[in-house]
């Protein structure tokens, strides 16, 4: 698990993020917040990763994202670096961005975005310092079989931290955009569909991953990258 806490994100790859908030912090105290976190990582994640589920609780947070390409990636992060600089006239060039670099800067992204929801956050509730446990986890999907789990488990979390007692019952995990055809601005549907073979199949396997309880399996992972 300490090669897993410093592995560098690349191209094309599928990986479980999470990130959960120190101490008794919480990540969100208002549904306004986990909206503004999500407002945040569209903003962020165009051009960068594509997103596959999602949950929000209180105090920590997961995302099953795949990273784009080379080529997708090196066109957003300097399209990125050049807005910065607009705000920044007075900041040192950026040196051009090669294949070699991604990895270290898909990584700084994500680092980037989780300062960014903090910065706010502090702002809010007049605090200081950070507010992620050990920077941020990252697990690679190795498997159609593991990303389905993945999916699953993502979706099980609130039932799981007996919030709720249905996957639907939870504002804030993308179960709903899935199971109820609803539109979602940066959740990419259409692989995770086609992985479970229909949207009834989707719900089926949820379904069956609930009375299996199965959530411990990639639950014991998380807990033994956050301590």
């Amino acid at each position: 698990m300490a090669d897993e806490k410093k592995l560098l994100l690349a191209p094309n790859n599928v990986y479980h993020i999470f990130a959960h908030a120190v101490h008794e912090n919480n990540f969100f105290y208002k549904d306004e917040q986990k909206q503004y976190f999500l407002n945040r990582w569209k903003e962020y994640s165009n051009g960068m990763f594509r997103t596959y589920a999602y949950c929000l609780l209180s105090n920590h947070f997961h995302l099953c994202i795949q990273v784009e390409n080379e080529e997708k990636l090196i066109e957003s992060i300097n399209l990125f670096r050049a807005k910065r600089k607009e705000k920044r006239p007075n900041q040192k060039p950026y040196e051009p961005v090669g294949i070699v670099d991604l990895p270290e800067l898909i990584n700084k992204h994500i680092g980037h975005f989780l300062n960014s929801y903090t910065q706010s956050l502090n702002k809010q509730l007049d605090r200081k310092g950070t507010l992620v446990r050990e920077n941020f986890g990252r697990i690679i999907v190795h498997s159609r079989d593991y990303l389905k789990d993945l999916i699953c488990y993502i979706h099980h979390n609130p039932i799981h931290h007996f919030q709720v007692q249905k996957y639907s019952d939870w504002a804030y995990s993308s179960y709903n955009y899935y199971a109820f055809k609803e539109e979602n601005e940066f959740l990419q549907k259409e692989n995770i569909i086609r992985l479970f073979g229909s949207i009834e199949e989707f719900v089926k396997y949820h379904a069956h991953y609930k009375e299996k309880k199965q959530f411990e399996t990639i639950e014991n992972l998380v807990i033994g990258y956050i301590h």
